[in-house]
């Protein structure tokens, strides 16, 4: 897929990554044209300016045909009915200078032991470890005070669900933690079952992120939020691909800004890891047409 510079609503931010993610677009045929038309303007003896655009052409179309293939950047655009935007990058979402979103199950979960009901290496076990130095008990109190005034959809028994939490929540519960531009919303988007494998479906996919969007409406102020590739890896919404992931919920979040504008700036999170899985070409050109 090829892209036009952008312009108008759709651009990317920042100088360097502006240039960057318009020439990511091109490839290989573009790289083979540039140095065809190279060779054909010189023995034509055509203008020596006509022969170094062309190359000039190659050679920055090899170099971002490379980079289009490491999945590395940021793209966005910025809509102006609702005024709000959408941005792409490739980070860490812990790192990320605003309030974020936190995938979760429905029992919420938070033990880290072992690996065995939370496994330490997902977002939710580096949530536990980094943001609050692994004190699990800490996270239990904050949440069950986010909760409070949630009702239990219902509870299991300790002979069916061995390890980890008893009470369930309704699939879509958010638990707003910390206050200001440090909001963390942890959203109950997959079920725990009682063999300790956390699933969810698109349909819960989908009515969880509606309810995630009511939730910073009622307390994100119009703040930015960051939000990673929900449904991804342990979660198994496996009819999905990472940019599709990535399109779902910026269509989600588009639909109810329409509505109305809650957030003014949503950043959509992608891991280095999963960064190959995301051509920000594609992506561009996706956020340019909505």
């Amino acid at each position: 897929m090829r892209l036009t510079p952008t312009s108008g609503a759709c651009r990317t931010y920042g100088t360097a990554r502006s240039v960057t993610t318009g020439l990511r677009a091109l490839n290989l045929p573009l790289v083979l044209v540039g140095l065809t038309v190279a060779v054909s303007t010189f023995l034509s003896g055509l203008w020596q300016a006509w022969w170094i655009t062309a190359v000039g052409i190659a050679l920055v179309a090899a170099v971002f045909a490379s980079a289009r293939r490491t999945g590395q950047g940021e793209v966005g655009r910025q809509f102006h009915t609702p005024s709000i935007r959408i941005r792409v990058v490739v980070g860490d979402l812990l790192e990320q200078p605003c309030q974020i979103a936190v995938g979760f199950s429905d029992t919420f979960d938070t033990d880290t032991t072992g690996n065995q009901v939370i496994n330490a290496t997902s977002l939710q076990g580096q949530f536990l470890d980094r943001r609050y130095a692994g004190n699990r008990h800490r996270l239990d109190d904050d949440l069950a005070a986010a909760l409070a005034a949630t009702a239990v959809d219902r509870t299991e028994q300790r002979s069916d669900k061995v390890l980890g939490k008893l009470a369930r929540y309704p699939l879509g519960t958010v638990a707003v933690l910390g206050s200001g531009g440090s909001r963390v919303y942890c959203l109950a988007y997959t079920t725990m079952s009682n063999t300790l494998v956390a699933r969810s479906t698109l349909d819960s996919l989908w009515t969880a992120l509606g309810l995630l969007w009511d939730a910073v409406a009622e307390s994100g102020q119009l703040a930015p939020l960051a939000v990673p590739l929900i449904g991804a890896d342990l979660a198994r919404v496996d009819v999905l691909d990472r940019q599709h992931l990535l399109q779902l919920i910026a269509i989600s979040f588009l639909a109810r800004s329409r509505r109305s504008r809650f957030c003014r700036e949503l950043v959509l999170v992608v891991h280095p890891k999963d960064a190959a899985e995301v051509d920000m070409a594609v992506i561009a050109a996706f956020l340019h047409g909505l």
